[in-house]
């Protein structure tokens, strides 16, 4: 991480590089985890570096076998704990052992469960798990402790992901939990799988992390192996939290990868041999411990003591006069150590007779003492390793025939080695717990996957998340009007599963006790034969049991077998007969089906022709009610205007009229122009003019009144006109008619002829 060094950050955003994530707190929690476990651990490991180097052949203490050595003494090793280890663990190899999947609550399918477990079976012999298995119970026996993981891995040339189950090679290179109660360690909060690279490596994969620190740094590097200084060690830390199980690639100074892992199980599973505490401390181990290799490193040095004094103890010396090899002195010298064809001396006289020739001497005899040390030193591995000689050894020379005694004998072994491989079932059962909880994060999409039954037949399965039940079915109808089942898809993320391992003895083993035991019947009531003959043969371990079998059955009396040839062959001539009359039966009843169905159709035709003219004729009544409402509201509208319209212009016309006649009556004068403008304009046909025409008298009155005469004017009487009619006079007036969408027009008004006296007398 870089440190801010207070410059203004660039103004073009594609120079800004990402803000790095701050990691320092879970780095500081993972180192101080780490301490923990590696201070848990230290005994552990330091353990399994002296049992695996014991295992590897160096079996002598170093001072010892430098003593031994510089004085070309034997340093024998007769390696005896190995067999009793591979004892135990091909014991449970041989074991026949499944994971089973059993549905939890309502949500969860039977029929389901079977089918996880498939996909569990082939995720097994895909990845080779057995390697895994086989790994982890070899370290468990020896070690005490040992180790299996589960890993997600892509599907070449595919988005799709897998399950792998996987070994890990050493044991000490894992740091679990502690404070995990469970021997599998499923209750584990963190663990640390380190993983060793090269720093070059390391600088390829990771470029600009050259000061990043390696975790066998933190500590004494001789617990950790394969470390040097040229090493790089990464540790991938998983941690529990509330929001699930997380995973992250870290150095001690660095994360450089991190996530969500998949599911919510530790996908490291432990395998323990046995376990106990030393002042307050837990501690593991397996057969190889402290007292085994003691007894070991006894039976070697008797076997070297014992070699010693019977193979390379000085050979028994020769015995001759002295005069007789004097001669050849170069000779004897050595003659006890090197063969020769011919060995030459000097004939000697001794009081007058000759001497015979030289003669070597009496060997020495077996060391029995020693030898009976390397028999006492062999029971005492026995003891200690809990297994009796006939456990790896068949009967050990007693004589014992029964199957059941040889049984008794092998009996009280396994059960003192029966918890190594409890343990070890155990963590293969949590492993399937582990797939389980994998499975809804891996298998994320619809796809169709292999899956391996229990009896190892292949399979297929169709998988599809997405659905709403845990198995649904898709059915055809056939000819025969019969429900078929296609194809079922199943939804492995409803429902909650758990897993459980079934054991028992291997298949060959099985398949010969159900051959002995079937046999044994055979011999009590040879009738089976008659009856169940085929199976019997069938589970034969011999050559060609299948076809003998096949064949066997083929002969049995009918109706001993559920689908005997014989019965059948026998069976179709009546199912031939019954066919054709069936067949007959089916025409005539096809010709009815055919009649009632055109009939059917006739009626159903008829049906819905009326059906639709009900329905048309109902659309057609509610429109109409829905016109005539609309017509009875505008006409009830169109009548409230008018209404409204005549009121508002009667209203108009009384006002008008009233201050007509107000002003007359204050001029004493009749205003015969406007009665006739009021006529006129009653006689128009259009409301909005007459409305307008109105408006327009009342404008006239309004400036009548607002300028009055100044001084009143006294009418005097005219002087008489001549003989002559005087010229009779006319009137004319304007009215503006204003109409309400803006336009106007003039309205000239012409009075009649009016004679001036008419007029003054009238004034």
């Amino acid at each position: 991480m870089q440190e801010d060094d207070g410059s203004e950050p660039a103004t073009d955003s594609a120079n800004i590089a990402p803000e790095t994530p701050d990691h320092s707190e879970l780095i500081d929690l993972a180192k101080e985890r780490f301490q923990l476990a590696y201070d848990a651990h230290k005994d552990d490991f330091e353990a399994c570096q002296l049992t695996q180097d014991f295992i590897a052949g160096d079996q002598w203490p170093d001072k010892i076998k430098r003593e031994r050595e510089s004085f070309d003494r034997p340093c024998l090793t007769l390696d005896h704990l190995t067999q009793y280890v591979r004892h135990v663990m091909n014991t449970g190899l041989l074991r026949y052992r499944d994971i089973r999947v059993m549905a939890m609550d309502g949500q969860a399918s039977e029929e389901a469960s079977e089918i996880i477990a498939g996909i569990i079976r082939q995720i097994g012999q895909s990845s080779t798990a057995k390697v895994a298995y086989e790994t982890a119970l070899r370290h468990g026996t020896s070690v005490g402790f040992g180790y299996i993981r589960v890993q997600v891995v892509p599907v070449p040339r595919t988005n799709l992901q897998e399950i792998h189950i996987l070994k890990i090679r050493d044991p000490r290179m894992v740091l679990i939990d502690p404070f995990a109660l469970y021997p599998d360690g499923r209750d584990a909060q963190f663990c640390f799988v380190l993983t060793k690279l090269t720093k070059k490596e390391f600088d390829r994969k990771y470029p600009g992390k050259e000061d990043a620190m390696s975790w066998h740094m933190m500590n004494d590097n001789t617990v950790l192996p394969w470390t040097d200084k040229e090493s790089m060690v990464l540790a991938e830390y998983y941690y529990q939290t509330p929001d699930g199980l997380f995973f992250a690639i870290m150095t001690p100074n660095y994360v450089l990868e991190e996530g969500k892992h998949h599911g919510d199980a530790m996908p490291i599973v432990r395998v323990v041999g046995d376990e106990y505490e030393v002042r307050g401390k837990e501690r593991k181990r397996g057969m190889i411990n402290p007292s085994s290799m003691d007894a070991q490193r006894a039976y070697n040095y008797a076997s070297s003591a014992f070699i010693e004094n019977c193979a390379l103890a000085p050979l028994a010396p020769w015995v001759a006069a002295e005069k007789q090899v004097e001669d050849h002195m170069a000779e004897w010298s050595q003659a006890h150590r090197v063969p020769r064809a011919v060995l030459r001396y000097r004939p000697t006289m001794e009081g007058g007779q000759l001497l015979p020739p030289p003669q070597r001497a009496v060997p020495a005899g077996i060391p029995e003492g020693w030898q009976g040390m390397m028999e006492n030193m062999i029971n005492s591995t026995q003891m200690i390793m809990g297994l009796s000689q006939p456990n790896v050894l068949g009967t050990g020379g007693i004589p014992v025939q029964s199957g059941a005694g040889i049984e008794a004998q092998q009996e009280p072994g396994d059960v003192n080695t029966l918890h190594f491989i409890e343990h070890w079932h155990g963590a293969i059962e949590q492993t399937g717990r582990v797939i389980l909880a994998m499975i809804p994060f891996v298998y994320t999409q619809p796809q169709i996957l292999k899956i391996v039954g229990e009896d190892g037949a292949l399979d297929t399965a169709i998988i599809n998340p997405q659905q709403q039940q845990a198995v649904m079915q898709q059915v055809q109808r056939t000819q025969m009007g019969m429900q078929k089942v296609t194809s079922k898809s199943y939804n492995p993320m409803l429902g909650r599963y758990d897993a459980a391992i079934s054991t028992g003895p291997p298949s060959a083993t099985k398949k010969s006790a159900a051959s002995k035991g079937m046999l044994a019947l055979v011999q009590v009531d040879p009738t089976i034969m008659q009856k169940c003959g085929d199976i019997v043969i069938k589970n034969l371990d011999i050559p060609g049991a299948d076809a003998i079998s096949k064949r066997y059955r083929d002969f049995l009396p009918p109706g001993i077998a559920e689908d005997d040839d014989a019965l059948i062959r026998q069976q179709a001539m009546q199912l031939s007969q019954q066919n054709k009359e069936l067949q007959s039966q089916l025409q005539e009843a096809q010709q009815i089906i055919l009649g009632e169905r055109e009939k059917a159709q006739a009626d159903i035709q008829k049906e819905v022709l009326r059906r639709q003219t009900e329905l048309q004729k109902a659309a057609h009544d509610k429109q109409n009610a829905l016109l005539d409402q609309s017509l009875s509201d505008q006409r009830d509208i169109q009548i409230a205007s008018i209404k409204a319209h005549v009121e508002l212009e009667t209203n108009l016309r009384d006002n008008i009229m009233k201050l007509l006649t107000e002003r007359m009556r204050a001029e004493n004068r009749l205003d015969v122009e406007s009665v006739k403008m009021m006529m006129k304009i009653a006689q128009m046909h259009d409301q909005a003019e007459r409305m307008s025409g109105y408006a327009g008298v009342l404008d006239g009155l309004s400036e009548t009144v607002a300028s009055p005469s100044s001084a009143p004017v006294k009418a005097t009487p005219a002087p008489s006109p001549p003989e002559e009619s005087a010229p009779k006079k006319k009137k004319r007036r304007r009215v503006s008619i204003h109409r309400s969408d803006g336009s106007h027009s003039i309205l000239e008004l012409h009075d009649q002829d009016e004679d001036p006296l008419m007029s003054e007398a009238t004034a």
